[in-house]
């Protein structure tokens, strides 16, 4: 897009067309989404700072921290149609504090956890809005991501 002059009407009618292929074009067989190309996709359309319509900034601050810090580094390589439940919820009983002078690691708090599988699950939900994927293993049908500690999702 750099060809065109930023706010031009080309620019715009260039944006508008890969927008509605984005839209009509549902993933295949051929296709995988990877989560870091879901967060990417997710930040830009669900975490775009657009003022009274969209998140608080406290809540799109959060969501990218938590994205960030625990969910790509794990997930980031894996495609969205790879990532089981139970897999996520041995993985959030991993989750542990950095190791401290003379104190041994401990695991993250519950609140914590809850606040990555939900941030997960908002990748999900995103996912299959715009067809990348067609579940949420994190809270899909008759898939309710359980973890020492949280509950039920």
């Amino acid at each position: 897009m750099h060809e065109y002059p930023a706010k031009s009407k080309k620019l715009q009618e260039a944006v508008a067309r890969l927008r509605q292929q984005i839209n009509t074009d549902g993933p295949t067989d051929l296709t995988s989404v990877t989560m870091v190309k879901a967060v990417e996709h997710y930040t830009f359309h669900e975490l775009a700072d657009t003022g009274d319509e969209g998140k608080s900034h406290s809540t799109q601050h959060r969501k990218k921290l938590l994205l960030r810090r625990w969910v790509l580094p794990h997930w980031g390589k894996h495609e969205l149609r790879a990532i089981k439940t139970v897999a996520v919820e041995q993985w959030l009983k991993t989750l542990t504090t950095k190791k401290l002078k003379n104190r041994e690691s401990k695991p993250r708090a519950g609140g914590t956890k809850e606040k990555i599988r939900d941030a997960m699950s908002s990748i999900f939900n995103h996912a299959i809005r715009w067809e990348f994927t067609n579940c949420n293993p994190i809270t899909g049908p008759g898939q309710r991501l359980r973890c020492a500690g949280l509950g039920e999702a």
